[in-house]
């Protein structure tokens, strides 16, 4: 027994072949307009993903240079502070070699006054035993 079939629908008029040709256009064409919108939308999607990704990496570079600055600003202070301690210490070499020979100084005057006076530098010593 073979299953029961449809009687083949009744032919259309050709008013309602026009109307169904015109509804298949039509679905066509909202379909062509999904399709273009779909299109629209992931393009500016993609703009807007380079946009932001523009945006991180100008903000990467400025923190880079911020940071770069940083410590650059931190090495010029060590450096000054380098420079103010060598300064001082060389300040201070200046102090102990003027006071070395005004030291020295006194000392050549006595032994040429004790040379004068006669006494040869015999009250100085020597050394010996």
């Amino acid at each position: 027994a073979a299953p029961p079939t449809l009687p083949p629908p009744p032919p259309l008029s050709k008013q309602e072949a026009a109307q169904l040709r015109a509804r298949e256009r039509e679905a066509r064409e909202m379909a062509a307009r999904a399709t273009k919108l779909a299109v629209q939308q992931q393009r500016q999607q993609a703009k807007e993903a380079e946009r932001l990704l523009r945006e991180q990496a100008k903000a990467a570079e400025r923190l880079a240079r911020d940071e770069a600055k940083r410590q650059l600003k931190e090495e010029a202070r060590r450096l000054k502070e380098a420079e103010r301690r060598l300064r001082e210490e060389a300040k201070a070499e200046e102090r102990e070699a003027r006071e070395v020979t005004r030291c020295l100084l006194d000392l050549l005057r006595v032994v040429e006054a004790g040379g004068a006076a006669g006494g040869g530098g015999a009250d100085l010593p020597t050394g010996a035993a």
